[in-house]
Parts: structure tokens; C-alpha cells; sequence
């Protein structure tokens, strides 16, 4: 394991424009609704941070997103021009790639200090890199990913909704078909951030979110044609405590969400 110095990047100047948000949930197959006008959702903000990682000359076609932490103090306005702050934490090489973390803070105009922070944790994946090997079967009794929740939402992707969602950022994996197949995929990989939006949804739907601490982590590959099924567990009464997102072809978990606080 390699890890270097904090690098700064350079600060970016984010907009979340309403109208592109609106589109966004859309693409998702999430009611615009579900947001008070002039809110930021926190996905379409942490594209903004991929937005930014470009901006600073750092690649990021083949970037394969594994997990992100949000930290929300207070929301994000749409349509105001927002300071992205961000850093590298550190590298590590891996066999599958490169190890990156980034570490976001964004801050409103005429705000003292950052109303969110987001970290991004992924592979900058090379050519054949993501290719996986079928596992041999397993002996093991099966267990229940799901035990304790029920579904919340289901959404049928698509790859022309993947595609307006995902190429805003510019990460080829998720809509050249071509250059997610030199990668190891048989075809483009959802942005992980859209199955986060899909997830959010689950949080919007119980009133407006002023203040929240998410960790999610992306388990395996969700592909451009896939039906997603949200599932969300409650630790009381409209209180969710985790959510998870599966597809329907493989039954399985691809992304597994954990509240470690939620205020409204």
C-alpha cells in the first residue's frame, strides 16, 4: 500500500442548476417532488465532485466508484454558484487498480463553512482490470441479504437514461459500450451515484432532509439495462435505519446504505 501526502486540488466552481436536477431524478425514475424547490439532492451534488476531479486534471474515465461517506449539515441551494474544496486523502495500489480517495467540502455563498462534505473512494480501473472470474459454488447455507426489509421503489433502467445522467460527469464506463468492454464489463456500469439517488428517495419520501450522515458502499456492478429494487429497514416507524439496492437478475445487493444520522 502506497499513501502520499494531501493533495489539494484546485477549487471548482459548482452550480446545480434546478432544471438539470429535475431531468436527473427523472432519469432515475425519482418524483422531482420528493425535493422543496431550491434544495440540492445529495447525488446530483456529488456529481458536481466528479466534475471537479476532471476540472483538476485528474483522469476519470474508468474510475470504478466503491464507496462514498455524505455529510450534510445544512442544504445546498440550486442555481447558486457553490465552492467544491477538494483533496486527495491518499492512494493505494490494488490488483484491480488504483485506489483513490477523494474529500469534498462544499460551501454555499455568504456560509462560514461547508454545509457538505463527501468522500469518494474508488478504483481508477486500466484495460481488463474488472474482469471477474466466476466463483466456484459455495457450500455454505444461503442467507437472506434482505432480512428485515421490504421494498420501497422499483426502477427499469435504460441505456438512454444511464447515458443523460451519467455523461454530465464523463466517465465513459458508464455509457461507451465499447470502453466498458475493454475494462472487464460486458456493458456500461450505472453510475453509482444514480443508484444513490434512487436510494435517497427512500429518505426524501418521510419530509425535507436538512441534516444527514450516509455512508454507502457500491458491492458489485449495476449494468445499464438492469432493474433496480430499493429495500429500506426500519428501526422504528418511518425512521429508516439502512437501505439497500438490489437487481432483480441477480437477486443480489449492489449498493448497501447505512444513517448514522438523519435530521429534518
Amino acid at each position: 500500500m502506497t499513501t502520499d501526502p494531501k493533495v489539494a486540488l484546485k477549487e471548482y466552481k459548482a452550480t446545480v442548476l434546478e432544471q438539470r436536477q429535475a431531468l436527473n431524478l427523472g432519469h432515475a425514475g425519482v418524483d422531482p417532488a420528493l425535493y422543496p424547490a431550491g434544495q440540492a439532492e445529495l447525488a446530483i451534488v456529488g456529481n458536481e465532485c466528479f466534475r471537479a476531479i476532471a476540472a483538476a486534471g485528474r483522469p476519470l474515465d474508468g474510475f470504478i466508484h466503491t464507496e462514498s461517506r455524505f455529510r450534510q449539515t445544512e442544504a445546498l441551494p440550486v442555481d447558486q454558484v457553490i465552492a467544491a474544496r477538494g483533496k486527495i486523502e491518499g492512494f493505494a495500489d490494488t490488483p484491480r487498480g488504483t485506489r483513490v480517495h477523494y474529500r469534498f467540502d462544499l460551501q454555499s455563498p455568504n456560509k462560514p463553512a461547508p454545509s457538505v462534505i463527501i468522500d469518494i473512494i474508488g478504483l481508477q480501473a486500466g484495460e481488463g482490470q474488472m474482469k471477474r472470474e466466476p466463483k466456484p459454488p459455495s457450500d455454505k447455507p444461503p442467507v437472506d441479504p434482505f432480512l428485515g426489509y421490504k421494498v420501497f421503489s422499483k426502477h427499469q433502467l435504460a441505456p438512454g437514461a444511464v447515458d443523460r445522467y451519467s455523461r454530465y460527469v464523463g466517465n465513459r464506463v458508464h455509457f461507451d459500450p465499447l470502453f466498458a468492454n475493454k475494462l472487464g464489463f460486458a456493458m456500461p456500469v450505472t453510475q453509482g451515484l444514480m443508484v444513490v439517488t434512487m436510494m435517497l428517495a427512500a429518505l426524501a419520501k418521510g419530509g425535507p432532509i436538512k441534516s444527514l450522515d450516509m455512508t454507502v458502499k457500491f458491492v458489485r456492478p449495476c449494468f445499464w439495462t438492469d432493474e433496480v429494487v430499493v429495500w429500506t429497514r426500519e428501526k422504528a416507524p418511518g425512521i429508516v435505519a439502512g437501505i439497500k439496492a438490489s437487481t432483480t437478475s441477480s437477486g443480489k445487493p449492489i449498493a448497501e446504505a447505512s444513517i448514522a444520522a438523519i435530521g429534518r
